[in-house]
């Protein structure tokens, strides 16, 4: 009766199936979360992101629900296209709210600030992306 359901081919598509939707579901389970646990964390990977030009990274650190690698993608462009360089972010209060400064220098010499507006939901800091320098 076994030898019988393993040459069966329907035994096989259930057992796929089967399968396929486990996979499906230890993906899901095991996706890291969006954003960082400390804002400074999150100024530190903003940073690194920018530094390195990689809108991967920073779409994982945007707080858009939809747009998020769209947004990065922009920001890291604007970046490199007005070729800012020393690029730094860190945390401040700003009019009560947390926000991440992020300091730059222009390819003639003058610095620049950006304040870009941070959400902390769940436990998790994310950024939302602003204009670009």
């Amino acid at each position: 009766m076994i030898i019988k359901a393993v040459r069966s081919l329907r035994t096989w598509i259930v057992l796929f199936g089967i399968v396929w939707i486990a996979a499906i579901i230890l993906m899901i389970s095991n996706r890291p979360e969006r954003g960082t646990q400390t804002v400074e964390e999150l100024a530190g990977r903003v940073t690194e992101a920018l530094r390195a030009a990689d809108s991967a990274e920073l779409a994982d650190l945007v707080s858009l629900k939809s747009g998020a690698d769209e947004a990065a993608q922009a920001t890291v462009a604007g970046f490199a296209e007005a070729g800012i360089t020393d690029i730094s972010a860190r945390s401040e209060l700003i009019r009560g709210r947390v926000q991440l400064t992020i300091s730059y220098q222009r390819p003639e010499g003058s610095r620049g600030t950006l304040h870009v507006p941070t959400v902390h939901l769940d436990g998790r800091w994310t950024m939302t992306p602003v204009s670009l320098p």
